[in-house]
């Protein structure tokens, strides 16, 4: 059997979160990973978390841009840069917390 386009829910489906946007929900994997942000002459610097989802490329339509508003597990963040990963069956969605 063939594994395709509709079979990447399963990719989500253990450890995903809820996304709403544009009054549909799906699940993606949510993840915070740290990046060091240096000081002018790189001597300091502040590790600060960056979220991000990853979601399959269908999960939407159409899909978030930057800076629509999506509600992530419960809390309500912008998006920031959008970018397809690999093949491109799966979108990274980086987060800014919603003001």
């Amino acid at each position: 059997m063939a594994f395709g386009d509709a079979d990447l829910g399963v990719f989500t489906a253990d450890f995903g979160v809820t996304v709403e946007f544009g009054g549909t929900s799906a699940l993606a994997n949510l993840d915070q990973p740290q990046k060091m942000f240096l000081g002018d002459h790189g001597y300091a610097g502040v590790d600060v978390a960056v979220p991000a989802i990853r979601l399959p490329f269908n999960a939407f339509s159409p899909m978030p841009e930057e800076e629509d508003t999506l509600t992530v597990d419960g809390a309500d963040y912008v998006v920031g840069c959008v970018e397809a990963e690999g093949d491109g069956g799966f979108v990274r969605i980086d987060l800014k917390a919603a003001s």
